[in-house]
């Protein structure tokens, strides 16, 4: 599904019911905002692994602007406080209540950076593998160069240049 939100169309896609029967009547689930990370990447690696938690919340997975199935744009535009501004106008058109914000790598910097500037959004807060911001990766060079060893120091220049394949 797609939706058009500010300047932008995100792509995003729902698992799991948002209303369920209990006894005679029917319970609304929380429902989940799948953060994705990257730059580059999409929703689709979540599937597999996250979609269990459909029996218990309805999901919502989504596309960055510019990344995965969402629409191409401006890249002046990609940049997290862009990725915050879309996450709440999703949350809003889908017209949602407070959400349970799930975010991983950068995702995590969308997710936390969107309970910061609307709290009364997300009513729980998950982070997985992430940081607060990118400024951690200059202190893990030099920590690696310190400290590391051959081998780590040989990953660690791998890992930032991209070629962790690359690695033997």
């Amino acid at each position: 599904m797609r939706a058009k939100i500010r300047d932008t169309e995100i792509y995003f896609d729902i698992d799991g019911a948002g209303l369920v029967p209990d006894g005679p009547r029917m319970r609304e689930r929380p429902i989940a905002f799948l953060v994705h990370g990257g730059p580059g990447g999409d929703h689709s690696s979540f599937k597999p692994t996250l979609s269990p938690l459909a029996e218990r919340m309805q999901l919502v997975y989504f596309d960055h602007r510019g990344q995965g199935r969402s629409a191409r744009g401006d890249i002046t535009k990609y940049a997290l406080d862009e990725n915050v501004e879309d996450m709440e106008a999703l949350r809003l058109h889908l017209g949602t209540g407070p959400i349970v914000s799930i975010g991983t790598s950068y995702g995590g910097m969308v997710a936390m950076a969107h309970a910061a500037r609307y709290p009364g959004a997300v009513s729980h807060l998950i982070l997985v593998v992430t940081a607060a911001h990118g400024g951690f990766i200059e202190r893990a060079r030099e920590i690696v160069e310190s400290r590391g060893t051959p081998e780590q120091r040989r990953a660690c220049g791998s890992l930032c240049a991209g070629t962790c394949g690359d690695v033997t």
